[in-house]
């Protein structure tokens, strides 16, 4: 068991919270700054705006109505769902960076299972425990360490454990290839 927790806790060492180096190069610093320094744009109103009244619902709306530049730059802005879409458009923005960003963190898998058997002569017990750490790669690729454990006992040969580190790399070498990417996608190319 000492064995166990010893080899979880190197493996969250070493695979642990930490930021990646594929990560550094991708976004540049300019792009990172520019993301956090945007400013919410505040609409205050007009001081020489009056209250609105409210027209009697059924007396007929009058032919024209005399404003001011300054209360129809208001009226604009008000009303203006343009505007009200770009005010949150840098937390979408920030958002979909983070969607993103998260792709290429890593995953830690654990397993654990137990298997009894019994006959009329023996029986055996024997745990299984499993921790798997997949890096994803900025290369499309992904990295994957295991480290499977067991441990038994039996009535007939006493204790036995196994151990054992297993290492992965696995890469796409046709990523983007095949039939639709090699031949013309409309009739007249071809």
């Amino acid at each position: 068991m000492n064995r166990i927790l010893l080899s979880l806790a190197i493996m969250l060492m070493v695979f642990g919270c930490k930021r990646s180096r594929y990560m550094d190069g991708l976004i540049s610093d300019e792009t990172r700054t520019s993301i956090k320094t945007i400013d919410p744009l505040v609409l205050k109103p007009s001081p020489e705006a009056p209250e609105p009244v409210l027209a009697e619902p059924n007396t007929p709306a009058p032919a024209t109505q005399v404003i001011s530049l300054e209360q129809c730059r208001s009226l604009a802005l008000e009303n203006n769902l343009t505007l009200k879409a770009q005010l949150i458009a840098p937390t979408l923005a920030a958002e979909s960076f983070n969607q993103e960003r998260a792709k290429f963190e890593a995953v830690l898998d654990t397993g654990m299972r137990y298997r009894r058997a019994s006959d009329t002569d023996s029986s055996s017990r024997r745990n299984y425990f499993n921790v798997d750490v997949e890096q994803p790669l900025a290369t499309g690729g992904v990295l994957s360490v295991g480290l499977p454990f067991s441990d038994g006992h039996s009535s007939n040969s006493g204790g036995l454990s196994d151990a054992a580190v297993s290492v992965s790399y696995v890469q796409s070498l046709l990523r983007g290839a095949g039939i639709q990417t090699s031949t013309p996608h409309d009739a007249k190319d071809r």
